[in-house]
């Protein structure tokens, strides 16, 4: 499980956008070497989640997913469109 403290930027209706600043996540992850997905010049990247706690914008909250989901929504944000 991926799991990361991210800050809520934006919330409407059960959505929340988290902004993640780059730590642990991609030091722990078997897909850190062909996975990129922080730019260069990057610290951070926002993540649009169901918001099921009803956070407020602000707050700090914890983004956990399984890793294999992550392996999966990187393969289909970056190898799909190449095909």
């Amino acid at each position: 499980m991926i799991e990361e403290i991210g800050t809520v930027i934006e919330e409407s209706d059960d959505i929340a956008v988290i902004s993640v600043e780059r730590k642990e996540a991609c030091s722990g992850c078997n897909a850190r070497n062909f996975c990129r997905p922080f730019e260069e010049d990057e610290n951070s990247v926002e993540i649009t989640a169901i918001n099921e706690i009803k956070a407020k914008k602000g707050d700090r909250v914890i983004v956990a997913i399984p890793e294999k989901q992550f392996l999966k929504a990187s393969f289909i944000t970056y190898i799909v469109p190449v095909c």
